[in-house]
């Protein structure tokens, strides 16, 4: 049974801010605060994620997912592991 108890956060890893749900369109700037928006599951993250890079909102190296359990953080990884985009080889 899975445990219900992992959360995920976005931060930016040069400000230490989190990202929230809201984004402007015309400047691609996304919302940031010091608490930020709370996923529950990992597939509403990799749907938020999508929603930026269609609406071409190009996910920065400088984010990373921050995956929190019992509230302590456990791990970190680069969002762009979520990536809809495919990367070329040329």
């Amino acid at each position: 049974m899975e445990h219900k108890d992992t959360k995920y956060k976005i931060r930016d890893i040069a400000t230490s801010l989190y990202q929230g749900t809201k984004f402007d369109k015309w400047t691609g700037e996304v919302e940031w605060s010091k608490r930020g928006k709370t996923w529950i599951e990992l597939e509403e993250l990799k749907i938020h994620l999508k929603h930026l890079e269609e609406n071409r909102i190009q996910l920065s190296p400088l984010w990373e997912i921050v995956e929190i359990k019992k509230k302590k953080e456990i791990s970190c990884y680069p969002v762009s592991v979520f990536s809809t985009k495919r990367k070329s080889l040329i």
